[in-house]
């Protein structure tokens, strides 16, 4: 998925998310948190990308310290953390584990997407050995319309809960 489609479909996710987080709040402070959780998730959505930083800058002798969709694309590691940041949440429920389960399951939206894509994400701990979902092919249309279909199911949760 292209960066534009890991925005859209994090924001969207992670904004659901937080609606049903939200519910017991009321008033104005809730409406803050849930903005600004969507914000967090929309500029974090690109983070397992990020970690795969280059070590080596020019363009002939290009090396990434991390290959690209090995252990920071592991849908294994980032389900468990996904739930891991779900429990420190209802155990602890303040602004700061809001705020960093906003960014963890972004980063997972952005594993479960690219999970549905042709190349696939490692589900174990075998990070080379890649299986896809293959929900969608890497052409605009089928991108698009994969976010569609999550715009047309998640934005009317989010209105209905907030």
């Amino acid at each position: 998925m292209n960066k534009i489609g890991h925005h859209v479909t994090s924001t969207l996710v992670v904004g659901a998310l937080n609606a049903l987080l939200l519910t017991p709040l009321s008033g104005g402070a809730k409406d803050l948190l849930w903005l600004v959780g969507s914000a967090l998730a929309y500029k974090s959505s690109d983070l397992p990308d990020v970690i795969e930083t280059n070590f080596w800058r020019k363009p002939r002798f290009r090396r990434r310290l991390i290959a690209h969709r090995t252990i920071t694309h592991s849908g294994l590691l980032s389900l468990i953390s996904g739930a891991a940041s779900l429990v420190w949440f209802s155990a602890s429920p303040g602004i700061l584990s809001f705020l960093i389960n906003s960014l963890i399951w972004s980063y997972v939206t952005h594993v479960l997407v690219d999970a549905g894509s042709p190349m696939g994400i490692p589900w174990g701990i075998d990070f080379h050995n890649r299986r896809s979902l293959n929900l969608y092919q890497n052409n605009k249309i089928t991108k698009s319309f994969y976010i569609t279909i999550m715009a047309l199911i998640l934005i009317p949760f989010i209105v209905l809960t907030i």
